[in-house]
Order: C-alpha cells, then sequence, then structure tokens
C-alpha cells in the first residue's frame, strides 16, 4: 500500500463534500438543480456511466471558493446509490483555471505541503507536459491533474487544471 497522507486520513474529501457522504449531508452545499451530465467538464469520463446524479456545489458557500489558496472555478459533485434510497458522494472534482504552467505548478507544490509527498507521480502521464499527482488514505484517493478530461474516454484538455477525490476501495 502506497504511503498515506494523514491530511486525507482525516478529511476524507473536500469540506462537507466527503466521499461517501449522503445526500442529505451535503444538500445545502449544492446548487439546487441537478446537472445534465453533457455539461460536465468530464461528459465521456470512465464513471460517468454509472453515476446516478451531478450536482454543483455552490461556491458562494463559506469554504467552497478556494483550495489550497487558489480560487475554484467549478466543483462538480457526483453520487451513486447509497444506504437506502439515499444517494452518496461518489466523486468530488475541482476544476480550476489554468493561467500558466508556472502557477499551476506552484499549485501543486502548495498542495503538496499540505498533504505530504503524492504517492504516485506520473511526469509527462498521460502524454507529454501533461502531469498526475496521486494521494492515498484508508478510503479516499486524491488526484490532481495539470489537465482536465479522463485520459482513457476522452482527450485530455489544457484549460482547466483539476483535483479529485474519489473511493479507494473496491
Amino acid at each position: 500500500m502506497p504511503a498515506h497522507s494523514g491530511k486525507l486520513d482525516k478529511e476524507q474529501g473536500f469540506n462537507a463534500l466527503k466521499i461517501g457522504a449522503l445526500f442529505s449531508q451535503v444538500r445545502s452545499v449544492l446548487q439546487k438543480d441537478t446537472l445534465n451530465r453533457k455539461l460536465s467538464l468530464e461528459p465521456n469520463a470512465q464513471m460517468v456511466k454509472y453515476i446516478s446524479r451531478m450536482y454543483l456545489a455552490d461556491l458562494k458557500k463559506p469554504g467552497y471558493a478556494s483550495f489550497s489558496g487558489r480560487k475554484i472555478d467549478r466543483i462538480e459533485v457526483w453520487f451513486l446509490p447509497g444506504e437506502g434510497n439515499e444517494l452518496a458522494v461518489s466523486e468530488v472534482k475541482l476544476f480550476f483555471k489554468k493561467i500558466s504552467d508556472d502557477d499551476t505548478n506552484t499549485f501543486f507544490q502548495s498542495v503538496t505541503k499540505l498533504y505530504g509527498s503524492p504517492a504516485s507521480l506520473g511526469l509527462d502521464q498521460p502524454s507529454k507536459g501533461l502531469d498526475t499527482f496521486t494521494w492515498y488514505s484508508e478510503k479516499v484517493l486524491m488526484n490532481g491533474t495539470t489537465y482536465y478530461g479522463d485520459p482513457v474516454t476522452e482527450e485530455p484538455k489544457p484549460g482547466y487544471f483539476k483535483i479529485e477525490f474519489e473511493s479507494a476501495e473496491g
């Protein structure tokens, strides 16, 4: 098992948007309407066909406008069936507008200071000039990419970069 991030072990996601949290526990930080899958920034991601619903987080809610000192442009929250008839948070995707490569590198340096060295670092992955970082906890993975788009099912795109939280179980 790769080295764990103590901070990620403790947080299990982003603020109230913890992986596995029930819809009723996070409803207050979401926008009212569901997000049409076609309007997701990653509409063809591998997991999208399994997702029951998507919402955008309300960036006006306290604590949801920035991450590691960087302004968040958009937060997508993806849900799967949870306990009983309730939905549970499956993935939380934080998207940031990319200004420059140097700015993006500075951001990931600040994330590393908070979460520790990534257990997995893929320079030039999935292709030259694109990097992937992964932090682990017992239950949650946190991935950071210098691009957005699922590199398996979509062409990686350079206009944003992202941090995403997802389950490490299963």
